[in-house]
This record gives structure tokens, sequence and C-alpha cells, in this order.
């Protein structure tokens, strides 16, 4: 089984955390119909123990905090209102540390701006919600940005743009896990649109 940390705050956008959330579970979900055991672990992580106030006061409990969460396998870093997130060093610190125990290190829509303040973008590929793309390329120039398409990868590194990007973005994680097939079978069940692309994913366009 493998652990997914999905990085939560105040002013998170809210589906850039429940969706990824939904995929993984429900992968979970599909695994056990198959007799097969579930592959994930998700949970949602904040910088304290309390409730996470979401976008429009959606608010939500975490289920651990960065100093006491388990070794992650994937760390996925939700977006939002980051402002504050930004200006929180050992947030930026716990997030560069987390990377390097990671198989997988991701971000959705603006989660990227938090990803390059820990230098886990510099001179790589990435994107955001097409509203903040230029903000993101003045703050960190040696980034190369990329619009138009709903996720990139560098490595281990993944980037998505804004909201149901991050659906889609963690719909192919689990489709390089387990296959396709499977990831269009875990979207069937949700009912949301996925196509799998041949191309790589800087080829993918909305």
């Amino acid at each position: 089984m493998k652990t997914v940390g999905i990085y939560i705050f105040d002013e998170a956008e809210v589906m850039d955390f429940s969706a990824p959330f939904e995929a993984f579970s429900v992968a979970n979900r599909l695994k056990k119909r198959l007799g097969e055991p579930e592959p994930y672990e998700v949970l949602l992580i904040a910088e304290k123990d309390h409730p996470i106030r979401g976008r429009n006061n959606f608010q939500v409990l975490p289920h651990h905090t960065i100093e006491n969460h388990p070794a992650l396998d994937v760390l996925i870093v939700a977006g939002g209102v980051v402002t504050e997130e930004l200006k929180k060093s050992a947030v930026i610190e716990w997030i560069r540390q987390v990377h390097e125990g990671t198989e997988t290190t991701a971000s959705i829509c603006t989660g990227a701006f938090l990803l390059a303040e820990a230098g886990l973008l510099e001179g790589k590929t990435a994107t955001t919600h097409w509203e903040d793309l230029g903000d993101l390329q003045k703050a960190y120039p040696q980034v190369n940005i990329q619009e138009g398409i709903p996720f990139t990868q560098e490595g281990k590194v993944f980037t998505s743009a804004g909201v149901s990007a991050g659906m889609i973005l963690s719909l192919h994680l689990i489709g390089l896990e387990h296959g396709m097939d499977f990831a269009v079978r875990v979207a069937k069940q949700i009912e949301f649109p996925f196509e799998v692309q041949s191309a790589e994913p800087l080829k993918v366009t909305l």
C-alpha cells in the first residue's frame, strides 16, 4: 500500500484536495471489488492539528500534521490562496524534505507556487491555473512555464492546472501505477471525462 498525503491549508481550493482524495479512494474501492488489496492510504495533512477552512469557509479536519504523519510515497500540494503559506518557512522546508523521500511529488493549481518556493521547479517545466501563469513566471523566472495543458511532468515532479485538472492528474498517476485501463474505469465510476493520451503528458491539451 502506498501512502498519499495531500497538503491542505486555510483558503485551499476545495476541489484541489477533494478531487485527488476521491480519485485515489475510488481506486481503492474498485480494487477491493476485484478482490485485490486496496493500493492507497489517502491522508489530508495540515500544518497544525485544527480544522482547515477551505475556500468559501468549507471546513475539513486533517488526518495528520506536518510533524506527525507517516512516511509518504506521494505528496500532493493543493492550491488556493497561497500567499500566507509562502511565508511559512516550516511548511516550505517540510515540502522540500518530504520530497526527498517520495516516489511522486505533485501540485494542484497554485500549489505550484509552494513547490517553486521549495526549489523543486527550478529549471523544470510547470503549469498552474491560467490566471496565475504570469505571476508564477514573474516570481520564479527559472521555471519553464507551460500553458494550455492539464499537467506537466519532470521526473517525479508533476504540476497541474486549475481545479479540475487535479482530477486529470490524479487519474493519470493511478494509470501509471495500475494501467490506464484501470484509470479509465476509475474515471467512469466517478463519471468524470478522462481520455487516455498516447503522447507524453506535455502534449496533452485541454
